[in-house]
């Protein structure tokens, strides 16, 4: 059962259905529910979605797992992407005519073995600005400590 947090499902459900590119920090310490919110608002999302829990090994062993999980979703040939740039270039382009959700939980685990994620995501996320309708999620704890809202 799922209990509370009818605030933030409901903005979860209207970024899903807008109709631009949307991107969303979700923080916070662990067990909180953060990833069942996800999940909850994903079950009334009625398209395409990627949830991908990032590993605390290197950006190549992420990438890897991550091209085998989106070739399995979308049905496509085995994707062999080299860099998390490439998936991220990829996603946004493949929600270019389709709205499509793509969740990054544990985002922290993926920006300590990768030097410049943020800078990366930044500018993928402002080049496909205006012509993506891909909803993309961040989660995870540290972005919380970071914050200084977690000691």
């Amino acid at each position: 059962m799922f209990v509370g947090r009818e605030n933030e499902l409901k903005i979860l459900n209207r970024v899903f259905s807008s109709n631009r590119q949307e991107s969303v920090l979700i923080y916070g310490r662990r067990r909180i529910g953060k990833t069942e919110l996800i999940k909850k608002a994903i079950e009334d999302f009625e398209g395409e979605y990627i949830y991908y829990e990032a590993k605390q090994t290197t950006e190549l062993s992420n990438v890897d797992s991550l091209s085998s999980l989106i070739s399995d979703i979308l049905n496509l040939p085995r994707l062999g992407f080299q860099s998390m740039e490439e998936v991220f270039e990829f996603l946004f382009s493949y929600a270019k005519d389709k709205t499509m959700v793509f969740v990054l939980d544990e985002y922290p685990y993926l920006r300590s073995c990768m030097k410049g994620l943020d800078s990366i995501l930044q500018t993928v996320i402002d080049k496909h600005l205006h012509t993506s309708h891909l909803k993309l999620i961040l989660c995870g704890l540290v972005l919380c400590q970071e914050k200084g809202l977690i000691k």
